[in-house]
């Protein structure tokens, strides 16, 4: 399948300082959801008072979470540039962690080629090339107060990589649920209002309070059974979502891939930060770790060697390697190719002569 995209960055112009958090998000949703269920239940109070809270009650639990939803999706990743084009070594590669984890991506780190796994922070930034472009946080970043880690003794390489992320779509599922539920929530707790006058009607105050017990049975049981409904039914991030082919979908620390995709700073975890590939676009496996060519070895092999020397050989050849693979990527996304690609005379597998056709002559 396509790969995923349901977040999108905000440019940094219009972030401000210390604010993406995802706590906070959730509480703004929350108050907003508050607000327009108390408009839109007080009124109807007065006709029947189930009636209003239930009507409350639907407004208010799809309202937070839509609100919620478009600050997660919307205003929590903060853009550096678009579509970019990056070759790495992967490393710390994390599955979908499950319930009740909400964040269901598949992520990994990338150390920027043709670095040693090893290498800190402040050598992989100054390297002049692509450390530099990705790792070091550009000025747009550290304006808005925030930064990445640097090496400390608790973490002495400080972030050495790039974070990609193949995205799932668990928040936005829950928030299709939340909203069903919601409504659903609200019209039972309406029509158990004739329970409800019952039950005060024969045990005053008490059955009031059973009547409120009801309401918040149903809430919890409809919340349930659409959180449930939600993980059961969402696509977790997946390699394949984005691989070029069947080996690309499989990930092994060590193995180099070229990566292209938006390039991000995380907004939820202020004034703390790290660089992103922010959704995977496009992952393709170059060599696993034993397959390197030999150019490229020696520079793996030493820890924290300094800047590239741009006059030899290796950097030569890593600049090649860079251009030839991100110019090829770029040209198989562009919609002319895209559209002669789907000529039947181009869909052959192994070669044109053996599984191939030509396309119709048409005589004028």
């Amino acid at each position: 399948m396509p790969f995923v995209q349901l977040t999108h960055c905000v440019e940094p112009s219009e972030a401000k300082d210390n604010t993406f958090t995802v706590g906070e998000d959730a509480l703004q949703g929350v108050l907003l959801g508050i607000l327009l269920g108390v408009a839109v239940g007080f009124p109807l109070w007065f006709l029947d008072p189930l009636v209003g809270i239930g009507a409350g009650v639907a407004i208010t639990g799809c309202a937070a979470i839509r609100r919620w939803q478009y600050l997660y999706n919307n205003r929590r990743l903060i853009c550096v540039a678009k579509d970019q084009c990056v070759i790495g070594t992967v490393t710390n590669i994390e599955s979908p962690p499950g319930f009740p984890h909400v964040d269901n991506d598949y992520t990994f780190n990338l150390v920027p080629f043709a670095h040693n796994l090893l290498d800190d922070r402040p050598h992989i930034i100054n390297d002049g090339f692509l450390g530099t472009q990705f790792v070091k946080d550009p000025d747009t970043i550290t304006a808005l107060n925030i930064h990445s880690s640097e090496p400390t003794t608790e973490n002495p390489l400080g972030t050495n990589s790039i974070h990609c992320e193949l995205e799932g779509n668990l928040p936005n599922v829950i928030a299709d649920a939340i909203c069903i539920a919601s409504a659903v929530a609200g019209a039972a707790i309406a029509a158990a209002s004739p329970l409800c006058l019952g039950l005060v009607g024969l045990f005053g105050p008490l059955g009031a309070v059973f009547c409120l017990l009801i309401i918040l049975a149903i809430i919890l049981v409809a919340g349930a059974i659409a959180t449930g409904a939600a993980f059961a039914l969402a696509h977790d991030g997946n390699p394949a979502d984005a691989a070029d082919d069947a080996n690309s979908a499989k990930l092994t620390e060590g193995d180099v891939f070229v990566v292209k995709g938006d390039h991000v700073y995380e907004g939820g975890h202020l004034p703390d930060t790290w660089p992103e590939i922010h959704p995977v676009k496009h992952l393709q496996k170059l060599w696993d770790q034993k397959s390197v060519p030999e150019i490229f070895k020696n520079q793996m092999n030493n820890i924290n060697p300094g800047p590239y020397d741009t006059t030899t050989p290796f950097f030569a050849a890593l600049t090649l390697l860079v251009s030839q693979w991100c110019q090829a990527i770029k040209k198989g996304d562009d919609p002319i190719v895209i559209e002669v690609q789907k000529d039947p005379s181009n869909q052959w597998t192994d070669h044109p002569a053996v599984d191939g056709c030509l396309s119709p002559i048409v005589i004028e």
